[in-house]
């Protein structure tokens, strides 16, 4: 039996009638080429890696241009050719057009010189075969489709030759009947915005390639089945789409990017077929969705024999590109120069040879490459290459890159490293050498002999530059002037550098990486590098506290937030911090005086006054003449002056069981209890109502089943149940409930709940109804407790880390879950509503160890991440990231005062918070309640007196804020709308209130209340059309006489309507693309009308005259080529469009003169999520923006306070020895202020 899922390798042409789920993308395309045809220029098709681009391309485009889909008359017989440009674009496009090996080398060494004659060339080429074909004496067009274009940024290391393939690929497409299309993944548009053809290209308008749809989904996954008669078993589909994450939430959000995944587990499902039938059982064996590839990747390391094991790294890390400003991509080698460079070349031969059966490696002709990119994230072992060294793999990737350059040059000493560069890359080749290729290693034996013998010549031409020091005196004067502007043009280039160095770390050490931009604006303060810095207003930046030699095992926050105590295993080190001003943590004298036998710590805990702390852990000698556990008592009233309290003694404790350290501690929310659990499993309780005379609470107990360890244990809020996490050698594990209600006689309530995976840590939600529980799955595991005697899971667990979770915590607002893991990470999800659990942000990296504590403070705005390194993050989470009540935050205003902000909630509630100080916002009171369905917008009446919130169920509810911080509900809500309303604008004179939506009933449209008496409102009409019943945007002119809409995907168009007479159209309508969103915004004078829409493309319009509308300037595009929210400064000055590419991204233009706008700077990141909705405050200082994580940011576009913050939460992270390494021309200047 056939599978029809090719797994990792992209569908090919002999897989379409394989390829499904993907016709209305290819109708697109080909509509697209067909505009692009007549155009001139080249199509791009956008989207990110594992979106499936190849295979749209390959399966899906190709064939329906053979099919005569493209409605130009004869390209059904033009000839294709397809390519990816490797490491010769030029030798890729001959050897594309049919030559042999030796042909396409010569013509393609010839080609470069000339653009034009490339041209002519392939038309002669190709038009020969496709005149015979058609029986024809000449064939009008060519087609050329570039796949996996990024590979001339990763893989073409001239820069002349890219430029040679980009104009040819522009001459091509400009050609009579030429058509190019181009796939590219998202991270690199930045790049091709440097090149003006491909820039022209992406201005006249992208595809974008989004994630299918769950109907396209199930399509793919089923209908290929069909083909080949195989049964799909009934829930198979709903599992692999749960699995997905493509069911439920924003359409085909889930599924983004992950589309390799689902081949490869088809594939691998496939492989365990019950006959003729795919099963669900099958599909477990697999490691479903999530791990079916790293198991397969895992099985193919493991049956390798131990020599090529040792090589399989060496291989892997030359088929990968590290990244410095993307991500990290595969890159395709030679096969002969792989294995003859390769330490063993037979090992090295064995590991391409098994792992290309396998399918995860590609032998393309002469080439290796990975198959899929996907593997570089799915698989732990290659990451942990990959990030084990990722500073010293960019050296050697570059060292590599530099030294087949050289070789290609017949060894020129002009491509020889020297200076700094040649400085460290020796410093890394001499720890590394087996990790060199014999080219590199003859480059830099070259380059050291050479630089050699430059010193001696230097030595002497110093008498000879002593004697010409006089004449040179006499020029004084012109070179001061002349070094001014050389050191000026010395600064811009190292600002530069190091601004490339700042976003080449954002991802992995943001504190460093940010001050490195600050370190980049000083010496080149330009819009730019403002845009940089704004940026880090809402990135977590963490703070480093250096620690001990050991392992940072354990740390708990003091209840006031102004201490932090840390634990480290293996020594007896327990020391405190004074983190009052999380900004400047000063450490509390020397570490608490642990007794001498104590050989590690493992827990600490503070009593809920603060006045005691707990410290558990293993001991040498514990007063009986044997090892084991301990407990020791802290008063810590003053904790600079520390004071043994005592050891307390365990009753019912056997002998044995003594020998057993204590692995954790809780204190219960009274303070009353405080309980230890021993690693063999036993829990004892002791009442510390006095510390200093502590006694048992009855016997000790045995919470976990024989052959079980203890890890970890936890109070519920109200104190009346206590967690115990118990699991054995092998990897189970299981949570007991106990009920503790009575202390000194525990309970255990229900059955124990089973994790399937070793629990390492469990923690309570502070209103005590979840569970959260890391494991050494990888996963967080949840449970509901609203009723501990009946336990229910939460949901699947959550993924993410990509090794063991080694502790988890709640934040105390009970927002935010935090999960610390050995791989070196913190992972945070907005857990504010369970039901509607998401990541919060990019997961918190820095180039410590492994995480194995996390603590909250108090206030929630810190983090505490201890570390295996030894040192501790402090981690400051930007109190400008508010997060909302439950689900997305669909849409926010500001007040006309700029006092309060509100922000629309998924949970039909609007969240009210105090933007007096917009750099700290806070929260009014409780979120207002009224909606009953998901709250999409929300709007301010000019007077701030009235705040209207309109959601999906077609409803307006009217809250009086006149005190905003106690809201008044304003009558019934108002009806009669029927639809989601999306929408909702006050007139400029506060009288008028107009909705509008998707599906609005037909009896309205776009609905009107007179607000006038905001208590009692009336229905004042409604524009009823067809083209007002779908809109998603609406905005009054200043005047109030015009309203501007803005239609969705089905109404295609911009209209003006009159509000003096409703109905009637104003001008003529402004037609948008086919199925796109568009958002329409005045100017505070009316002179201007900005629509944007959702692919990406920004008009100004003069709106002067409003029945003859004039385009102003050339279109404004958004990174990423997706819109979704457009705004004016109030004075504007400034324009702001929000859209998203792997994160959220907000665009901000210079619009003083409107006929020729200017970008400020980059676009802003926003790591939370795609950017829905915008607002100005009414200064124009602050912009608030709503995300898809379900939290609202706050951008303060003062680029001072930005670097207030910089310097507030990264100290230390820009020391003497990190500027040596990336700021190494210039002496040490500390970019904040030294305290």
């Amino acid at each position: 039996m056939q599978c029809p899922y090719p797994g990792l390798m992209p569908f090919g042409a002999e897989h379409k009638g394989w390829f499904y789920g993907r016709d209305q993308m290819i109708h697109t395309v080909l509509e697209r080429m067909d505009a692009r045809i007549l155009e001139g220029g080249p199509l791009v098709l956008i989207g990110p890696s594992g979106a499936g681009k190849s295979s749209l391309l390959a399966a899906g485009v190709l064939p329906a241009l053979g099919d005569g889909r493209l409605p130009v008359v004869g390209s059904s017989k033009w000839p294709r050719l397809m390519l990816t440009p490797t490491a010769s674009p030029a030798l890729a496009l001959a050897a594309a057009a049919g030559l042999d090996a030796d042909d396409a080398r010569h013509l393609a060494e010839s080609w470069p010189s000339d653009p034009s004659r490339c041209v002519a060339d392939l038309r002669e080429m190709t038009s020969a075969d496709a005149a015979a074909e058609a029986g024809e004496s000449h064939a009008a067009g060519l087609i050329v489709v570039v796949d996996q274009f990024e590979e001339v940024f990763t893989a073409c290391a001239d820069e002349a030759e890219r430029e040679w393939f980009v104009e040819v690929l522009d001459l091509l497409a400009k050609d009579a009947g030429g058509a190019v299309v181009l796939s590219l993944r998202a991270d690199f548009y930045a790049a091709c915005t440097s090149y003006p053809q491909l820039r022209a290209a992406l201005q006249a308008g992208p595809v974008v390639l989004g994630p299918m749809t769950e109907s396209e989904l199930k399509e793919a996954i089923r209908l290929p089945a069909e083909d080949v008669a195989l049964e799909v078993e009934d829930g198979l589909v709903e599992v692999l789409l749960a699995d997905l994450g493509a069911v439920g939430g924003l359409e085909g959000t889930g599924s983004a990017g992950r589309l390799p995944l689902l081949a490869h587990a088809l594939r691998a499902t496939w492989q365990q077929r019950s006959g003729h039938r795919l099963t669900v059982d099958g599909y477990r064996v697999t490691g479903g969705i999530q791990r079916a590839l790293a198991n397969t990747a895992e099985r193919l390391f493991d049956v390798l024999r131990p020599p090529s094991r040792d090589i399989a790294r060496w291989v892997f890390l030359r088929l990968v590109t590290v990244g410095r400003d993307a991500d990290d991509t595969r890159r395709r080698a030679r096969y002969d120069d792989l294995l003859r460079h390769a330490p063993d070349p037979e090992s090295a031969k064995a590991v391409v040879d098994d792992f290309t059966r396998g399918r995860l490696l590609t032998r393309d002709q002469d080439a290796v490459t990975i198959t899929h990119e996907v593997l570089i994230r799915a698989w732990p072992r290659l990451r942990e290459w990959i990030e084990q060294d990722r500073d010293g793999n960019l050296v050697r990737q570059d060292l590599e890159e530099a030294a087949a350059a050289w070789d290609h040059a017949g060894r020129e000493p002009g491509a020889l490293y020297r200076g700094n560069r040649l400085e460290i890359a020796q410093a890394w080749a001499e720890k590394h050498t087996p990790d060199l290729s014999t080219t590199a290693r003859a480059f830099l034996a070259t380059a050291r002999r050479h630089q050699r013998r430059g010193q001696r010549l230097r030595r002497s031409a110093v008498a000879v530059i002593t004697a010409l020091a006089v004449i040179a005196s006499t020029a004084a004067g012109f070179a001061f002037w002349q070094n001014g502007r050389a050191l000026e043009a010395r600064d811009q280039a190292i600002s530069a550098a190091v601004a490339s160095e700042s976003l080449r770390l954002a991802p992995t050490d943001p504190s460093l990486s940010a001050q490195l931009a600050l370190t980049a604006y000083h010496m080149n303060p330009t819009p730019r590098a403002a845009s940089r810095l704004i940026t880090t207003e809402n990135t977590p930046l963490n703070i480093r506290l250096p620690g001990s030699k050991g392992s940072v095992y354990t740390a708990d926050y003091s209840p006031d937030g102004h201490t932090l105590a840390v634990g480290y295993v293996y020594q007896n080190i327990v020391r405190l911090w004074d983190v009052s001003d999380p900004s400047h943590p000063v450490a509390l004298g020397r570490p608490l005086p642990e007794d001498a036998s104590v050989d590690s710590i493992l827990s600490v805990k503070f009593s809920p006054d603060g006045r005691t702390l707990a410290v558990g852990g293993h001991a040498n000698h514990v007063g009986n003449g044997g090892s084991g556990g301990f407990v020791d008592l802290w008063d810590l009233t003053s904790p600079s002056h520390p004071v043994l309290l005592g050891r307390p003694a365990s009753t019912g404790v056997s002998a044995w069981d003594s020998l057993s350290s204590i692995d954790s501690l809780a204190f219960s929310p009274d303070g009353r209890t405080l309980a230890a659990g021993r690693h063999g499993g036993i829990v004892s309780l002791w009442n510390v109502t006095h510390p200093d005379d502590v006694t048992s609470d009855g016997e000790a107990y045995n919470a976990c089943s024989p052959s079980h360890y203890l890890s970890s244990l936890a109070f519920s809020p109200d104190g009346r149940t206590l967690a115990t996490a118990c699991g054995t050698g092998t990897g189970t594990g299981t949570i007991g409930l106990w009920n503790t209600t009575e202390p000194s006689q525990p309970t255990r309530r229900g059955r124990p709940l089973n994790a399937g995976s070793k629990v390492i840590s469990v923690a309570f939600s502070p209103d005590g109804h979840t569970l959260a529980a890391g494991a050494a799955d990888n996963d967080v595991h949840l449970w509901n407790l609203t009723d501990p005697e009946h336990p229910a899971p939460l949901g699947k667990p959550l993924k993410g880390p990509a090794q063991a979770v080694m502790s988890v915590a709640f934040s105390p607002d009970g927002h935010i879950l935090a999960a610390g893991s050995a791989d070196r990470t913190v992972h945070l999800w907005n857990v504010t509503d369970v039901r509607v659990i998401t990541p919060l942000g990019r997961t918190l990296s820095s180039p410590g160890a492994g995480v194995n504590a996390v603590a909250f403070s108090p206030d929630s705005r810190t983090l505490a991440a201890g570390n295996s390194d030894g040192n501790v993050d402090l981690w400051n989470l930007p109190p400008t990231q508010l997060i909302g009540a439950g689900g997305n935050v669909a849409s926010v205003a500001f007040s006309p005062d700029g006092d309060t902000l509100a922000a629309g909630n998924q949970n039909g509630t609007v969240s009210l918070w105090n933007t007096a100080d917009p750099g700290h916002p806070a929260p009014r009171g409780t979120p207002l309640t009224g909606p009953t369905k998901p709250v999409n917008a929300v709007a301010f009446s000019p007077d701030g007196h009235t705040l209207a919130a309109g959601d999906s169920g077609g409803t307006v509810t009217l809250w009086n804020t006149t005190d905003p911080d106690h809201p008044v509900t304003l009558g019934r809500p108002l009806t009669g709308t029927n639809g989601l309303i999306f929408s909702l604008a006050f007139s400029p004179d506060g009288r008028t209130l107009a909705a509008a939506g998707d599906d609005i009933d037909k009896s309205f449209g776009i609905a009107f209340w007179d607000v006038s008496d905001p208590a009692q409102p009336t229905r004042n009409g409604n524009i009823n059309t067809d083209h007002t019943k779908s809109v998603q945007s609406i905005a009054f002119s200043p005047d109030g006489h015009t309203l501007a809409t803005g239609g969705d995907t089905s109404t295609h168009e911009v209209g003006l309507w009159s509000t003096t007479d409703l109905g009637v159209r104003i001008g003529r309508p402004l037609p948008q693309p086919t199925g796109i969103s568009t958002w329409v915004a005045f100017s505070p004078d009316g002179h201007t009308l900005a629509t944007g829409n959702s692919n990406g493309i920004i008009t100004l319009w003069d709106s002067t005259d409003l029945n003859h509308l004039t385009r102003r300037g050339r279109p404004l595009t958004i990174p990423g080529g997706s819109l979704w929210s457009i705004a004016f400064s109030p004075d504007g000055k400034t324009l702001a469009a929000a859209g998203h590419t792997s994160v959220g991204t907000i665009a901000l233009w210079n619009v003083t003169d409107p006929d020729h706008p200017t970008a400020i700077g980059e676009p802003l990141t926003v790591a939370t999520g795609p950017v829905s909705v915008l607002a100005f405050s009414p200064d124009g200082h602050t912009l608030a923006a709503t995300t898809g994580d379900g939290v609202a940011t706050v951008w303060d576009l003062n680029v001072e306070a930005a670097i207030h913050n910089v310097c507030a939460n990264s100290a230390g992270s820009l020391g003497s020895k990190n500027w040596r390494t990336y700021v190494p021309t210039i002496g040490y200047k500390p970019p904040c202020p030294q305290t």
